[in-house]
This record gives C-alpha cells, sequence and structure tokens, in this order.
C-alpha cells in the first residue's frame, strides 16, 4: 500500500479503537472484549466497524495482521 498505514490510523483511531482493536488483534470475540472492557457488546461491534472502515480493512483477521506487521495497535497498557 502506498499510503503509511500507521501514521493514518494513528490520527484517525480513538483510544478506545485502539484497545478494541488491540484485543481484537490477539483473537478477543466481541463477547469478551465487551465484558473485558465494560462496554456493552453493540458498542463493541460499533467499535470494530469503525476500525475497518477506518483503516481500510475487509474483516477481523487484517485488523491482527496489521497489528502484526506494525505493532500499530499496543495501547501500551496490555489493551486494558
Amino acid at each position: 500500500s502506498a499510503r503509511p498505514l500507521d501514521l493514518v490510523a494513528g490520527e484517525a483511531l480513538t483510544f478506545r479503537e485502539r484497545q478494541v482493536a488491540a484485543l481484537v488483534a490477539q483473537g478477543r470475540s466481541n463477547k469478551e472484549i465487551s465484558q473485558d472492557l465494560s462496554l456493552g457488546y453493540s458498542t463493541v461491534k460499533n467499535h470494530v466497524s469503525s476500525v475497518l472502515q477506518k483503516l481500510d480493512l475487509r474483516d477481523r483477521t487484517q485488523i491482527a495482521l496489521l497489528n502484526a506487521e506494525s505493532g500499530l495497535l499496543n495501547t501500551g497498557d496490555g489493551g486494558r
């Protein structure tokens, strides 16, 4: 890709979206993420959808791949 994804994502994602995306990258389900972050299930689904849209990704696997390649979604707090 020609665009610097780490710069785009760093500016585009909110802190909470980064937390949710980091947990998605760890293979956590929406239900697990909602429990981990004390968020409603639908809120987590909305955050995942926002991350996919903002980063122009197709699915959760691409979130994990992006994180593995760049470390972009590491929040420094273990995702919590």
